[in-house]
């Protein structure tokens, strides 16, 4: 039996579910190969699963923002809210995005120095926003000096949709995955939810 320390339970695709539920279990699983506990929880209010998970799509599979920006953007928002599931999750999606160790790291000793001037940007947009709920003019035109008007908007969208999930999987305290826990047992985690 599966060890779970979340505060409600997580819905399981294998159970009779709502054909709306197991619907959308089965589009995640083909996008996304498994469905986390993210969406499992989400699945107990099952009118909110699929356009969870269809903004969830868009962020992650569909955003135009280089996959290295977004998860950068990511990680900096994770690690200002100190949301362990986030930081453990988006620690692997780095990786995979092509971000180094080493950058990996930095990003979580708050240590921008090696960036790109874009990356830069990002990093202080995400940042700011994740203390103050918005960003200095300064910061801003830096970030118009790199992007788009569209590609400020997504990138907006995707700070604000980890606001979200943060505001979901710390308080409901969902747990990591358990291959996700050996990963976080490796660095040093303290903990395996929320």
């Amino acid at each position: 039996m599966r060890l779970q320390t979340g505060r409600v339970r997580y819905v399981d695709p294998a159970d009779d579910v709502e054909p709306a539920v197991s619907q959308t279990f089965e589009e995640i699983r083909q996008v996304r190969g498994d469905v986390i506990n993210l969406f499992r929880v989400v699945a107990n209010c099952p009118p909110a699963l699929r356009p969870f998970f269809a903004l969830s799509r868009f962020v992650r599979d569909e955003s135009s923002l280089a996959a290295r920006l977004r998860e950068i953007a990511i990680l900096v928002t994770a690690v200002t809210f100190g949301v362990t599931y986030q930081i453990t999750r988006h620690t692997v999606a780095a990786r995979q995005a092509g971000l180094t160790d080493r950058e990996i790291s930095a990003l979580k000793a708050g240590d921008w120095e090696g960036f790109a001037a874009a990356e830069k940007a990002v990093i202080s947009y995400a940042s700011e926003v994740a203390v103050r709920r918005d960003v200095a003019q300064e910061t801003f035109d830096v970030l118009q000096a790199h992007f788009s008007e569209a590609q400020i908007v997504e990138l907006a969208i995707i700070v604000a949709w980890y606001h979200l999930v943060a505001a979901i999987v710390q308080p409901l305290r969902v747990d990591l995955e358990p291959e996700l826990r050996a990963d976080l047992a490796s660095e040093g985690g303290a903990s395996a939810h929320g």
